[in-house]
């Protein structure tokens, strides 16, 4: 899968990060690797409650730092007319939730219309659930909370 969110932003699983044709016809200049950056999730499994419990806050406070810098970056690069490819193995929840936060950031959009925005283009992402729900809405109040 690989689609244009807005114009030149991309989403995509990782085997188009690696297309070198695709990433020059749609002069992709930025690439940012979910599935490398944001390794750290989801190391609370097997362990007890109260370490568990620790972790996920961790992991919800640095995804959230990481997704201020990387909306960032990704708006940089578009200004700068560098189309960016945001992708995850399996475009479902990381590199989504990368998108979407983007689109609240810098569309100015209310978190509803920003996941039917990403919705319209990509009807299957942060299905069923939405893996990193605690991390958005941590992002929501501190981006509109500033």
């Amino acid at each position: 899968m690989k689609i244009e969110i807005i114009p030149g932003l991309w989403i995509s699983t990782k085997s188009y990060s690696e297309n070198a044709d695709f990433l020059k016809d749609k002069n992709i200049g930025f690439l940012v690797n979910c599935q490398k950056d944001l390794d750290f999730l989801g190391n609370s499994k097997g362990y007890t409650d109260e370490i568990r419990i620790n972790i996920e806050k961790y992991e919800i406070l640095k995804f959230n730092k990481y997704l201020f810098e990387i909306t960032e970056m990704i708006h940089n690069k578009i200004k700068q007319n560098i189309n960016t490819l945001v992708f995850c193995e399996d475009t479902i929840q990381k590199s989504p939730t990368i998108v979407l936060c983007y689109i609240m950031r810098y569309g100015m959009i209310n978190y509803n219309n920003s996941l039917g925005i990403l919705r319209t283009k990509c009807p299957d992402v942060l299905k069923p659930t939405m893996e990193y729900e605690k991390t958005i809405k941590k992002f929501m109040e501190d981006l509109f909370n500033t």
